[in-house]
């Protein structure tokens, strides 16, 4: 299991937890101060490579700005740190159909200077290094914009791009190596929504929202090729105090028994939710937990749940029923700040 781990001090970076040995150790470039928030396991040609967000360091100029992380995983070493100048990257996703990278970038006061919101694509070559091609913003002279999180969508050959600052579901199309903005759809009519992380379900007719502002998780299908609202779950009952925002992180689907997990950080919870045809929500787990979840990975050939609680320093590994509900806690790997997970 790969860990990666957000902070500045010298044991950030990315490390391995060797479940026999029940042991963590950093990779060799994880003495060096990456504050990994995201990471992506990918197979190009044959080969097993991680591509990593280091979300903020600070040049020998004293600038600070971001990095994407290539990393071998079979070879153990790090291939490539690309450069995002000034903005501070949060996520990424990889589509293999075009043999792109895409970072999301998002917008903040960094050195006396307001940074926008991006959309960096890196085209990827047959190593696996990547090469900055271009940027997408979104032209709102109003409000700033926040971007956090982006998924593409295979069967309607689209990108969506969540937009905190805004309120926004930005949705895109990749065609002639170029992004072409196709349209928004404003979540805020529904309340003060800040979608945060997206996950599309398996036959990508919805995408699940979560949402750092309400206990709601959100519902968008596509109808008729477009996306629209669609219907909304809570995370617990709709009693709980709307005034305490919930602090929605990750947002996870168990594919193999079709299930949502999304962590609640404020109410340090995981509900779970059986995923129904039509793309329903039905809550039959509100988990409680001892930190507060950040990051979800699901060990399926164990049938266990790892739960990192960054500002708790550890990961909690949970067992899974035959149902894929939360059971009883089988450790705890405590480690400093761990965030993204890759089984």
């Amino acid at each position: 299991m790969i860990i990666g781990i957000w902070n500045q001090k010298n044991e950030g970076g990315i490390w391995e937890y060797n479940s026999q040995e029940e042991t963590v150790k950093s990779l060799d470039f994880a003495l060096h101060p990456y504050a990994v928030t995201y990471m992506k396991l990918v197979n190009i040609s044959g080969k097993k490579l991680i591509y990593a967000v280091d979300e903020k360091v600070v040049d020998e100029n004293g600038k600070v700005g971001g990095n994407i992380l290539v990393y071998d995983f079979d070879k153990k070493i790090l291939m490539q740190i690309q450069k995002t100048n000034v903005t501070l990257p949060c996520y990424l996703d990889v589509i293999e159909k075009y043999n792109i990278l895409m970072g999301v970038n998002y917008g903040c006061d960094i050195n006396d200077e307001q940074t926008d919101s991006e959309l960096t694509i890196y085209k990827i070559n047959s190593s696996g290094l990547i090469k900055k091609k271009e940027t997408w913003k979104y032209e709102n002279e109003f409000t700033a914009t926040h971007f956090h999180s982006v998924v593409f969508v295979k069967t309607f050959d689209c990108i969506v791009v969540s937009d905190i600052g805004n309120g926004l579901l930005h949705v895109l199309r990749y065609e002639n190596e170029t992004v072409h903005y196709i349209y928004s759809v404003n979540v805020k009519k529904y309340g003060n929504i800040k979608p945060r992380y997206l996950v599309c379900n398996e036959n990508d007719q919805c995408i699940y929202v979560s949402d750092e502002a309400s206990w709601y998780t959100y519902i968008y299908k596509f109808q008729n090729g477009k996306l629209k609202y669609f219907a909304r779950e809570h995370l617990l009952n709709e009693e709980t105090d709307e005034k305490i925002a919930s602090k929605q992180s990750d947002i996870c689907i168990n594919e193999s028994f079709n299930k949502l997990y999304v962590c609640s950080r404020t109410g340090r919870f995981i509900s779970t939710f059986d995923i129904k045809k039509d793309g329903v929500l039905e809550r039959v787990q509100i988990f409680h937990i001892d930190g507060a979840p950040r990051n979800i990975a699901i060990d399926y050939n164990k049938k266990q749940c790892y739960v990192s609680c960054t500002k708790d320093n550890k990961v909690l590994i949970f067992n899974l029923d035959t149902c894929g509900l939360f059971q009883e806690l089988k450790g705890i790997i405590k480690i400093d700040a761990p965030a993204p997970i890759i089984i």
